[in-house]
């Protein structure tokens, strides 16, 4: 029986990719947008109030996957979809 080469490195490929997949799924990392959880939001008062909430949670395992700023909003997404907003000075003044 003949098997193809190539069909070997796609399966290869294919199981690495779901074998990586399920390693950061069981880490809690999942890098998909899919299954989707929902979110968590929470308002922070301060920049410097929105960075403490940060280091707490990567002090009990949930790291900061991203930040996502806007003018007046300063926004970080943690590795399992909890969000953090915080208000710049200038924006809480109006």
């Amino acid at each position: 029986m003949h098997i193809p080469i190539w069909s070997i490195a796609v399966s290869a490929v294919l199981f690495l990719a779901v074998l990586t997949w399920a390693a950061l799924m069981a880490k809690g990392r999942n890098p998909l947008p899919f299954p989707d959880h929902g979110s968590r939001i929470f308002s922070a008062s301060s920049a410097d109030a929105k960075e403490a909430i940060v280091e707490l949670l990567a002090q009990q395992g949930i790291h900061e996957r991203f930040q996502m700023d806007s003018s007046g909003i300063l926004r970080s997404i943690m590795w399992d979809g909890t969000i953090i907003n915080g208000s710049v000075p200038a924006s809480a003044r109006i």
